[in-house]
């Protein structure tokens, strides 16, 4: 069930990331998601 949440909020927020990328064109944004991706990513880890 948890799991199921947690890939609904990866796809929502990747979706998301496009979308803004389409509009802006901007990097800046998308570096910083990348970092707190990461981030999250070791989180799960421990």
């Amino acid at each position: 069930m948890v799991e199921e949440i947690l890939i609904g909020v990866i796809i929502i927020s990747i979706i998301g990331l496009w979308l803004e990328l389409r509009k802006s064109g901007s990097w800046s944004n998308h570096k910083t998601n990348r970092r707190i991706f990461r981030h999250w990513l070791k989180d799960k880890e421990k």
